[in-house]
C-alpha cells in the first residue's frame, strides 16, 4: 500500500468518525429538544388544568355563598311574614278593653 493510499484511508476514516460523532450529537440534540418540548407541553397542560380547577372551585364557592345568602334572605322574609301576621293579632288583643269577671 502506498503512502498516499494509506493517508487517504486515514482521512476517510477521520471523516467517517467526524460524521458519526456529528450524527450522534444531532440525535442527542433532537432528543433533548423533544424532551424539553414534551416537558413544556406537560407543564402548560398542568397549568391549564390547574387554572380550570381553580376557576371551577371559585364558581362553586360563589354559588355556595349565593345560595347561603338566598337561604338567609328567605328565612328573614319568612320571619317578617310571620311577624306581620302576628302583630295585627297582638294589636287586636291589646286594644280590647279588659273585662271584669264577676263570679
Amino acid at each position: 500500500m502506498s503512502d498516499s493510499r494509506f493517508t487517504q484511508t486515514i482521512i476517510e476514516e477521520r471523516i467517517y468518525l467526524v460524521a458519526m460523532v456529528a450524527t450522534g450529537l444531532v440525535g442527542l440534540a433532537a432528543t433533548i429538544a423533544t424532551g424539553l418540548v414534551g416537558l413544556a407541553a406537560a407543564i402548560a397542560i398542568g397549568l391549564v388544568g390547574l387554572a380550570a380547577a381553580i376557576a371551577i372551585g371559585l364558581v362553586g364557592l360563589a354559588a355556595t355563598i349565593a345560595t347561603g345568602f338566598l337561604d338567609l334572605a328567605m328565612a328573614i322574609a319568612t320571619e317578617f311574614v310571620s311577624l306581620g301576621e302576628l302583630i295585627p293579632n297582638l294589636r287586636r288583643s291589646s286594644l280590647k278593653a279588659p273585662t271584669a269577671r264577676i263570679d
